[in-house]
């Protein structure tokens, strides 16, 4: 789920497919936040990212 801040309990979003692929801007605290197509999406869990094989 994309939060509009990084913290527990935030605002959600959206939600994102598990292969939806996204880049990742910063990572700070367990959170990230993400982008697609050059553009800033929210913040996820970082356990919840998986690196692209």
């Amino acid at each position: 789920m994309l939060q509009i801040k990084p913290a527990p309990g935030a605002t959600v979003v959206r939600g994102l497919s598990a292969k939806t692929t996204v880049t990742v801007l910063e990572s700070k605290n367990g959170w990230s936040l993400i982008a697609r197509e050059g553009k800033p999406l929210g913040y996820v869990a970082t356990r919840d990212l998986a690196p692209v094989r």
